[in-house]
């Protein structure tokens, strides 16, 4: 459907704009590391590991050597391994792909912007906001599927806020909406969040048979993926949930008051990104016409969707990491300033026709300040940090897995960072963030890892070598002390990594010689930006 008001110069200035700073940012990126494409995370990596090794292997691993139940994120595992089926390998691919889901994020807001009758202006308005604010261009280089994520969530959220306004009144079916909704939670589980907002909302409007049908489309594929992990002797939910999740813990009256909504106002409270997107929702909701249309009924539904997606995200998800984990709930708010805004604006030009007065002047500027700078802020530095993101993981993750590659194919290797190191090398895999290695993961979630749940489990799995931040286990008693540190890597600057060095440990003294022989022959090639420590700098 194309835009039903006229011009298409918002959406063409909006993917003009879109490519420029993205073919900026690929060649700043480039000439950063070396002439290769790198993404501005280790995560990426994971999945593009596990899609070749489900392509290639029939293995849905890290590695192809055993399942690893590591990704909430199936369908962009899947679409990956489907693209690697059919064309093979190519580190492009996921760029290649969220360059796409970009693309038709602005396509589809645009023409959902001109049915709801925006002006050129505002359409272009919404586009940049979305653009830019989300921001899409970073969502690219992080490579993974949030832009995808982004895409889903505005249709589901659309086509919810259409079915709730309409009420028991609805036309039968809702199969769009399902399907809307099983895509959206295939991508990534926090999609749920989204599916149980527009399905309680339904049921609140009493449009019961779409509200059971959204509500079970959006459980199947996390259901799916429970029966599973199980058969492959998993846990139901993946590890990257389990470990990383805020799920309750109601085992006090603090836990039960943090599982009651206590933890999304602790972060609410933290967070003036959300504060403020939220209290934009809350004005949405709150300001009705008179004689509330069509048209209002979808905005203030899009709105109640907007805010319970986004108080259920606080509650049990995190946010930041590269500002990806937010990344939807932007774009959505983005969508809802735009088509509640020119409301706004009429409803002001109605009550005063000339000018309004000065303190209403003064306070619209004002609450416009202090909605607008929190976004704004952190879409500035994700821009100006996602460059400096690729940098860092190609001088730490990707050096180590060209290491990895070079040196120890076939070997037993602990890591805490397992994605660049698991697609670009080929050895047999000790996680010890627990991610990718299912004992880690019980002794972790059991509360019982320590030094020597570290050296039982690298033992019983043929473990040689470690590369490891030391910091991340100075909880559990640090490495086993029989663990020799043969050399450290420091990269600068660093806005991505999991810290700014890493240490390479021989478990024992034979694998500490033939290590540190290893990174002296390596020396030379790591990029001039890398600090090197350890004995084998010292010859």
């Amino acid at each position: 459907m194309a835009p039903t008001n006229g011009t298409r110069w918002p959406l063409a200035a909006a993917l003009v704009a879109g490519g420029a700073v993205v073919a900026a940012m690929l060649g700043a990126s480039l000439r950063a590391n070396q002439g290769h494409l790198v993404y501005a995370l280790d995560d990426p990596y994971i999945h593009m590991a596990l899609a070749r090794n489900l392509a290639r292997e029939g293995v849905w691993g890290v590695t192809r050597h055993e399942y690893t139940a590591a990704s909430s994120s199936p369908l962009w595992t899947m679409v990956l391994a489907l693209v690697d089926r059919v064309a093979g390998a190519h580190e492009v691919v996921p760029l290649v792909l969220n360059l796409l889901c970009g693309v038709l994020v602005l396509i589809v807001a645009d023409r959902w912007f001109a049915r709801y009758g925006l002006s050129p202006a505002a359409r272009a308005a919404g586009l940049f906001a979305i653009l830019f604010l989300t921001p899409l261009p970073t969502l690219a280089f992080v490579g993974m599927e949030h832009s995808l994520q982004v895409l889903l969530a505005l249709l589901f959220a659309w086509q919810a806020a259409e079915r709730v306004a309409q009420g028991p009144a609805a036309a039968p079916g809702g199969m769009r909406l399902a399907v809307l909704a099983a895509l959206l939670a295939a991508t990534r589980f926090e999609g749920a969040f989204a599916v149980l907002a527009a399905a309680l909302l339904l049921a609140a409007r009493r449009a019961w048979r779409v509200a059971a049908l959204t509500a079970l489309a959006g459980a199947a594929p996390i259901v799916l993926g429970a029966a599973v992990s199980i058969a492959h002797g998993w846990y139901a939910l993946p590890t990257s949930v389990l470990l990383k999740g805020n799920l309750p813990a109601p085992n006090s009256l603090l836990g039960i008051a943090k599982a009651l909504g206590g933890d999304a106002l602790h972060r609410l409270q933290g967070t003036p990104l959300m504060f403020v997107l939220l209290l934009g929702a809350l004005a949405v909701v709150l300001w009705q016409p008179a004689a509330p249309g069509e048209r209002t009924r979808r905005r203030s539904a899009f709105a109640w969707i907007f805010a319970l997606t986004a108080l259920l995200h606080l509650q049990f998800a995190d946010l930041g990491w590269l500002y990806r984990y937010e990344a939807y709930l932007v774009a959505l708010a983005c969508a809802l300033a735009a088509i509640a805004l020119p409301d706004v604006l009429a409803a002001i030009r109605e009550r005063w026709p000339t000018r309004p007065p000065a303190p209403v002047w003064a306070a619209g500027l004002l609450a416009a300040l202090l909605l607008a700078t929190p976004p704004v802020l952190r879409a500035r530095h994700a821009l100006l940090e996602t460059v400096q993101a690729t940098h860092n993981i190609y001088e730490q993750q990707y050096q180590a897995g060209r290491f990895l590659a070079r040196f120890y194919p076939g070997a037993g290797v602990a890591l805490n960072d397992v994605g660049a190191t698991s697609y670009l090398g080929d050895f047999h895999l000790t996680d010890l963030a627990g991610l990718a290695t299912l004992e880690v993961a019980r002794a972790r979630l059991g509360r019982e890892f320590d030094t020597a749940a570290i050296r039982r489990i690298t033992r019983a799995r043929g473990v040689t070598i470690a590369i490891v931040f030391d910091f991340w286990f100075r909880a559990a008693g640090g490495m086993p002390r029989e663990w020799i540190r043969v050399g450290r890597w420091t990269i600068g600057g660093n806005v991505a990594s999991g810290g700014d060095t890493v240490s390479f440990y021989g478990v024992d003294g034979a694998a500490a010689a033939t290590l540190e022989r290893n990174l002296r022959a390596y020396s030379s090639e790591l990029p001039p930006g890398v600090g090197e420590q350890g004995a084998y700098r010292d010859e």
